[in-house]
């Protein structure tokens, strides 16, 4: 299977003779996702002739086809389950969501829809703290430069007039119109 997942890592094939289905954990708190199971159409046929085979002529030959039904899952039922798993992925995937802070992917569970980040960033977002773009460490409200690395963090311009605080680079204040410096 060439389909990479790229919110987790953690993942399980759950798949059975009848239908191919996948489980896929969270890599905060490791909830399980299972995708919708898709019928196995080579193990439906596989099956369905093992067991005509077998009730027609009995003893030998329903050893015979039953090993026949085994030989054409593994050849054909491979190709048919590496087809299945994309669309597994791209099922699940809706249930997860990668933060913007530290660049983590998290399921619904841990995700703070209205900060638009994961529950672990979601304190620093809503003090005003901040995690540095170049490694993702924590940074103090305020600050310029990372504790960590040294890189340049995205600062804020203090009106004189009115005390506003605007994104580094806004040229007037939004509130009272004057010229930031």
């Amino acid at each position: 299977m060439n389909t990479s997942v790229v919110y987790t890592d953690n993942f399980q094939d759950i798949s059975t003779e009848q239908a191919f289905q996948w489980e896929f954990y969270c890599e905060r708190c490791g909830k399980a996702y299972q995708s919708t199971p898709k019928s196995s159409k080579v193990g439906a046929v596989g099956a369905k002739a093992s067991q005509g085979l077998g009730g027609m002529f009995g003893g030998r030959l329903s050893k015979v086809a039953s090993q026949g039904s085994s030989m054409l899952e593994n050849t054909a039922g491979a190709k048919e389950k590496e087809k299945a798993f994309p669309a597994a992925v791209y099922e699940v995937q809706n249930r997860f969501n990668e933060c913007p802070q530290c660049a983590q992917w998290v399921c619904d569970d841990d995700w703070n829809s209205q900060l638009g980040v994961c529950t672990q960033c979601a304190p620093m977002v809503a003090q005003g703290e901040g995690v540095c773009p170049s490694c993702n460490a924590r940074t103090e409200p305020g600050a310029k430069f990372c504790p960590s690395c040294g890189g340049k963090l995205a600062g804020t311009a203090k009106c004189a007039s009115c005390s506003t605080e605007s994104p580094e680079g806004t040229k007037f204040c939004p509130e009272c119109g004057n010229a930031l410096t």
